[in-house]
């Protein structure tokens, strides 16, 4: 019996030690490291934009063990650099910049406040075992906002703490970071790229640190109307009706300075991570004055050329859009704030403005106030032209040129750092606009053909050229030369009249102008009435005469015949 008794004690006692054995390990598991996968909402960039917002990175990291309570959690610097230059908005002389990184969402419903780290080398935050949420923002000495430093192109954020979330997930995530898209937009993939790296005295392993946080494309297709006008006559609204027309190339490329248009007011509504607002602003940190504001909405700017002098321009100040949601207002200026200009009379039932001629250039911009991320909007404003006085002979046509605004040429060059510089206004833009012809001023010509022309044997060629610009039509009055140019056999230099005016004609010889001519005779006229005849005959037309009526080729088009439509008949 105490043989068989024995036995309870032993098998009790293995089993004990199965036990603890068994659960040692269990007691002491270490947990898994901290990990991170980096993922990035891309967006589309305008090819022409010089401080794109290119696309949040998030990073969303899982495991480790929680800081102890009262022990200050690891501190590490993170770091985006980009395939281009980074050019978001630097608010003080310390390098920090609009370019926030965020801990956990502040400024969500879940965790709706925010506190900005003070300067730029990082906060010290003590841990608290897991017990709770150290970055939930009520807490002053848990800040969950940082600001990043910009230099050429990355963006780092210092001192930021890591705190392992356990058994949950932290989320970091960096946004209001600007990018230069010109330099990118001629490469094979037309994309910013962003590497994430997490280094200091801790870092982080990252999965998929490379990300693209842009596509960029041509974000404006431009066109304009052209009128055709004669040099030779005044020039009034209804002969030069023109106009100029912004288009988007996809559904985002127009914005709204906030969600709320043209008012400031609308930065409230844009505190919230994570959210498009479609509008050039990015997110606005309320206890970071500047930070993610944007200075105004998408701007266009129409450069009009080789206006002569004493034309007048006057431009359309308000346009709808493509849609009800859409419209774009004429703003004073080109990098002030947002001034709407007010028309000042109707012409054709639009309400326009006259803009100031300077140097024989008008320059006008316009501010999108409303657009709609769900069409391609486009807007258009009509432009016309007015003068007491015909344009003049030598006047070229008038051209435009129309891009984004404001563009290089409204800033000083040459300072890398003026990417970045407070001083200068968001948006900017790259202008690469080639000029159109607004309107195209037709020559003040008549052009003849004499089809023969003779002085050769016994013949001898009569040619009249008349100016019929004196009519009882209250036809304007012109005046000028004409120039006689021959081609065929003995053809001689070309002949150049003296002026013909209003109401006269002139007259000349083969024999003493083309003498031992034979061929047909061009005779271009600098005004717009030229009519002729023609008369051969032996010598003294006693056996063969003949007469004819030159040939009208063009009656104010150009004298290459290139197609350009008359300003009116010749003949009249």
């Amino acid at each position: 019996m105490l043989e068989n008794g024995a036995c309870i004690p032993r098998i009790f006692g293995v089993a004990l030690a199965l036990l603890l054995f068994s659960a040692a390990p269990l007691a002491a598991q270490t947990p898994p490291p901290v990990t991170c996968i980096v993922l990035s909402v891309p967006t589309q960039l305008r090819a022409e934009g010089l401080t794109e917002l290119v696309g949040d990175i998030i990073l969303t990291c899982s495991g480790g063990a929680p800081t102890q309570a009262g022990k200050p959690i690891p501190q590490a610097n993170f770091a985006v650099f980009l395939n281009t230059s980074a050019t978001s908005r630097i608010l003080g002389s310390n390098g920090a910049s609009e370019a926030l990184l965020l801990i956990d969402e502040p400024g969500s419903p879940t965790n709706p406040v925010q506190k900005l780290c003070p300067g730029i080398a990082g906060c010290v935050v003590s841990g608290n075992g897991g017990s709770g949420e150290p970055f939930n923002g009520s807490d002053a000495n848990h800040p969950n906002v940082f600001q990043g430093v910009v230099t050429s192109n990355s963006v780092t954020f210092q001192g930021v703490p890591v705190e392992a979330p356990g058994a949950g997930s932290r989320i970091y995530r960096i946004t209001n970071i600007r990018a230069d898209a010109v330099t990118v937009a001629g490469n094979l993939s037309a994309q910013v790229l962003a590497s994430v790296s997490v280094s200091g005295p801790v870092s982080l392993p990252l999965n998929n640190p490379l990300q693209i946080v842009g596509s960029v494309m041509s974000g404006l297709a431009f066109s304009n109307g052209t009128s055709y006008a004669p040099q030779c006559a005044p020039l009034t609204d209804s002969a030069t009706a023109t106009y100029v027309q912004f288009a988007e190339n996809f559904s985002s490329a127009f914005r709204t300075r906030t969600s709320a248009g043209a008012d400031p007011a609308g930065i409230a509504l844009q505190a919230t991570p994570g959210v498009d607002y479609n509008s050039e602003s990015g997110l606005v940190f309320p206890g970071l004055p500047g930070s993610g504001l944007a200075n105004f909405g998408t701007r266009f700017k129409a450069v009009i050329q080789n206006v002569p002098p004493g034309v007048t321009v006057w431009v359309q100040t308000t346009s709808n859009g493509a849609s009800n949601t859409s419209a774009a207002q004429m703003t004073l200026t080109e990098t002030g704030p947002y001034y709407p200009v007010a028309g000042a009379n109707t012409v054709q039932g639009y309400s326009v403005v006259q803009v100031p001629v300077v140097n024989g250039a008008a320059t006008v911009f316009f501010e999108v106030i409303a657009a709609s991320p769900a069409v391609i909007d486009s807007y258009f404003f009509a432009v016309f032209f007015d003068s007491t006085a015909a344009p003049g002979p030598a006047a070229p046509s008038i051209t435009v040129n129309e891009s984004f605004a404001p563009t290089e040429s409204a800033f000083p060059s040459g300072d890398p750092t003026q990417a970045q510089s407070s001083a200068f206004a968001i948006p900017r833009f790259h202008d690469p606009s080639t000029p159109g012809t607004l309107i195209s001023l037709v020559p003040c010509q008549t052009l003849l053909l004499f089809p023969y022309v003779v002085n050769q044997g016994p013949f001898d060629t009569g040619m009249a050229i008349s100016n019929t610009s004196s009519d009882p039509v209250a036809t304007p009055l012109q005046s000028g030369t004409c120039t006689l140019t021959p081609y065929g056999t003995n053809a001689p230099d070309p002949v150049v009249t003296s002026t013909v005016a209003a109401g006269t004609v002139y007259s000349l010889l083969a024999s003493a102008s083309f003498p031992g001519f034979a061929g047909y005779v061009l005779a271009l006229c600098d005004f717009q009435y030229a009519h002729g005849f023609a008369f051969i005959s032996d010598l003294g037309a006693r056996n063969l005469a003949m007469g004819y009526l030159p040939l009208v080729i063009t009656g104010g088009a150009d004298i290459n015949r290139s197609g350009a439509p008359p300003a009116e008949s010749a003949s009249h």
